[in-house]
Formats: C-alpha cells, sequence, structure tokens
C-alpha cells in the first residue's frame, strides 16, 4: 500500500489524502479528497488530473464550465508572451534522429462525445513539409474536419499552408498564393481590387490593334473530361465557357502559366482592357463612318437631279 497521509483542519470541511506507494492500482502518487482523486501520478509516468485512469501522459478531467482546464500566464519585459513549444525528432532521447518528410511536429485534435464514445470532429496539425536538413526545418499546417454522417477519424483536409506561403483551400496549392478546389464567392458582385494608381505606373500607352487582337480570340463552349472531374468531385457535369489555354497562349502569352502538375492556367483578364480598346476602335470606325454618310448625303442633296 506504501505511505497514507491524512491532513485535515481542526474544524473538519473536507478529509485530504496524501498516498504514497501502489495505491490506486498502479499510481505511485494520488492526493485525494473526500474520496476523489484530485492528482496521481502512474507507475508507467502518467498524470491524472481530476482522474484515476489516465491514458495519455497528462491527463486532465473536470465537470462543469468553470474554470479553465488550462491557463497560462507570463510577465515579461518584452514582445515575448505565453506559448506552448512542441518538438519532434525521430530516434529516441539518448540518439535523436532527424525528421522526415510528412512527419507531424504536433497536433490538436477536437473531439466530442457522441453517447457511446469520444470521436474527433476536427484537427489542426504542424506538419514536416519537405526533407528537412541542418538549419533547415520547413513545416506546414494543416486543417482537417469530420464530414457530417462519417466517423472518419483521420478528418478530410479542409486548408493547407504551405512552406512558401501558399494556401489551399480544399487542395494542395501547387503553383499560387491562393487555390481553391470548386467555386468561391463573396458577399456583393464585383472583380478583386488591384493596385492601379498612375504614380507606381511608367511607360503608360494605348492599347494597340485591339480589333485584330480580340479577333485573333476563339470563345469556346465545353465539358470537362471524366478522368479531371474524377480528381475534382466539386466540378459539375455541364457546359462551361472560357478558351483553349493553348490557343489563348499564341495571343496573350504572358497570362498563361503551369500549374504545378504540368496543366496550363489562364488568366483572362488582359481581355477586358483589350476589349475596350477595341470597342473604342470601333466607336472611332463608326464616327468616321458616320461623317461620310454625312458628307455623301449633303453631297446628293446638292447634285442637280
Amino acid at each position: 500500500m506504501g505511505k497514507t497521509i491524512l491532513v485535515s483542519a481542526a474544524t473538519v470541511v473536507a478529509t485530504l489524502l496524501l498516498l504514497v506507494g501502489i495505491a490506486w492500482g498502479a499510481a505511485i502518487f494520488t492526493i485525494d479528497r473526500d474520496g476523489a482523486v484530485r492528482f496521481l501520478v502512474t507507475d508507467a509516468g502518467l498524470i491524472g488530473i481530476g482522474t484515476n485512469n489516465p491514458d495519455s501522459r497528462i491527463h486532465n478531467v473536470m465537470d462543469g464550465a468553470t474554470p479553465q482546464p488550462f491557463k497560462q500566464t507570463r510577465y515579461v519585459e518584452s514582445i515575448a508572451g505565453a506559448g506552448i513549444a512542441f518538438e519532434k525528432a525521430r530516434g529516441s532521447v539518448a540518439l535523436p534522429a532527424a525528421t522526415a518528410d510528412g512527419d507531424i511536429y504536433a497536433g490538436f485534435d477536437y473531439s466530442g462525445h457522441d453517447g457511446d464514445q469520444f470521436l474527433r470532429g476536427a484537427r489542426i496539425a504542424a506538419e514536416l513539409d519537405g526533407a528537412s536538413g541542418n538549419n533547415d526545418m520547413p513545416g506546414r499546417l494543416a486543417f482537417y474536419t469530420t464530414a457530417d454522417g462519417t466517423s472518419d477519424i483521420a478528418g478530410t483536409p479542409r486548408m493547407v499552408i504551405k512552406n512558401n506561403g501558399n494556401i489551399g483551400v480544399g487542395r494542395t496549392p501547387t503553383a499560387n498564393i491562393l487555390e481553391i478546389e470548386g467555386n468561391a464567392s463573396k458577399t456583393t458582385a464585383g472583380s478583386w481590387l488591384a493596385n492601379s494608381d498612375a504614380r507606381i505606373k511608367t511607360d503608360v500607352r494605348d492599347i494597340a490593334d485591339a480589333l485584330e487582337t480580340i479577333g485573333r480570340l476563339r470563345p469556346v463552349k465545353f465539358r470537362y473530361t471524366d478522368d479531371y472531374r474524377a480528381k475534382h468531385p466539386s466540378i459539375e457535369e455541364r457546359d462551361y465557357e472560357n478558351f483553349i489555354a493553348q490557343e489563348f497562349q499564341q495571343v496573350f502569352p504572358e497570362c498563361v502559366r503551369d500549374d504545378g502538375t504540368g496543366l496550363l492556367q489562364i488568366d483572362t483578364y488582359n481581355v477586358i482592357p483589350t476589349l475596350v480598346a477595341a470597342v473604342r476602335d470601333l466607336s472611332r470606325k463608326n464616327e468616321q463612318m458616320e461623317a461620310r454618310i454625312r458628307m455623301l448625303e449633303e453631297k446628293t442633296k446638292g447634285d442637280p437631279q
């Protein structure tokens, strides 16, 4: 049993037991109050707070909404704040080894009780994003959720922030700062704002040959292939309208890029100012034509019958 120390006041409000040795099963150190375990250390090195059956290195169990299960306060004359540090290595304590691509530095799991057991509903993981080396530790943040109607404890990846800062929503980004799988929306119509101040521009000139440029474009109606839709389930089986990247590249080569997997992406924005320039060209041509028509009409009126 070990040593039992009874602590109580002259006017007994509660009885506190400090048990040292093998007390609660595999426990070697226990603080007990009125039969309820407050703190416990097992011979396996597990610590239980509010439980006599810890299943992790530190296991905290509590009833009620308050107080908070964990709180850290730091007072320091610098920008440093309270925090928690996580470290990951392969090998052992005696002989640590380098981490490998895909290793998880640390993770936060969020679980709820379904009436029978706790199931994970969401997870945030910090993962190694590439090969580690001397003074080189690339990392990424991955966000997972469990879809409704499933019990997939691994969760579905919803967002990832790569080591280069690129963000993927519903996908792993391969080429751009922000990549979204499927559709995206905002509360009102309109394009994204972009800096366009005259003070940041040089070598400004009118767009030449706009009508000819627009005439070289071929807008098409199409459907995505079964293979591509299988890789991107958010794509609907319906008609879409756009341009063919290889054809678009012949007109606006600077607006076509590789997506990181070998497929071509296009930025169709340049079509808009070119269309405006083409409309202006047409307007000038129309004004010239109307002027010629008026001149011919005036000449016709002046001719003798």
